[in-house]
């Protein structure tokens, strides 16, 4: 279940030593010399594995990217990052993937690393990492996460959607759903370089208040209340 670590974190891992645990963790992807593009997903994917003799069963694993030692920021006050519940039986291992897009920052070759924390209550930190090429096409901002930004609206009758940043969504779809959870309008919408842009007529229904969800191929990226009058 995706996460953003508070800042908190930053001081826990400036006094952790990188001591000996019970797991041992492998950066599957991006790959050694892989390249990794702003503005593109990319799959980040680790392996853990359960080095000790007993079972990590439902524990929270803390996992953490990093780019050239740096933490990657959401905000303005959270760091990129994931909570991982995991049950893995001793000598067995287990895989965790999530898409990244990332934008901002320098092109040049990075030392991407996972970073993780067999438990929140943990004092132990593992990691993996692999020497990648960055590049920035645009050389602008600070390098932080791209996250998915709904700037949709209604207005005059009609539903506007305008979502940016949905990379790595093959297609689409709005649905209007009325508060008895009907789906009462649904209509299909391509992506084009992150970009959902459409509109739908609402002009036939009821006054009252909607949700729409907007649902990519890697489900909903958007949900929202609107008032039709």
């Amino acid at each position: 279940m995706k996460k953003t670590l508070l800042s908190a974190l930053l001081g826990l891992f400036s006094v952790v030593a990188f001591a000996q645990a019970s797991i041992s963790v492998t950066l599957d992807k991006p790959a050694l010399n892989d390249n990794v593009i702003a503005g593109t997903a990319f799959d980040y994917e680790i392996t853990v594995t359960n080095n000790g003799s007993t079972a990590i069963s439902g524990d929270t694993l803390i996992n953490i990217i990093t780019f050239d030692g740096s933490y990657i920021p959401t905000g303005p006050s959270t760091i990129l990052g994931y909570y991982e519940i995991a049950t893995i039986a001793p000598g067995a291992t287990q895989t965790f993937t999530h898409s990244i897009n990332l934008q901002g920052g320098p092109t040049g070759p990075v030392n991407v690393c996972a970073e993780v924390l067999e438990n929140p209550s943990s004092t132990d930190t593992v990691k993996g990492c692999n020497m990648i090429f960055y590049s920035n096409p645009l050389s602008t901002g600070e390098l932080s996460e791209s996250k998915i930004q709904n700037n949709s609206f209604y207005a005059n009758g009609t539903l506007n959607i305008d979502v940016i940043n949905a990379f790595g969504q093959k297609d689409a779809s709005v649905s209007v759903i009325n508060v008895n959870g009907q789906t009462i309008a649904k209509k299909a919408m391509e992506v084009n370089a992150g970009v959902i842009d459409g509109a739908i007529s609402l002009d036939n229904l009821a006054s009252g208040i909607y949700i729409v969800n907007i649902e990519g191929s890697n489900g909903v990226i958007a949900t929202q209340k609107i008032m039709k009058n």
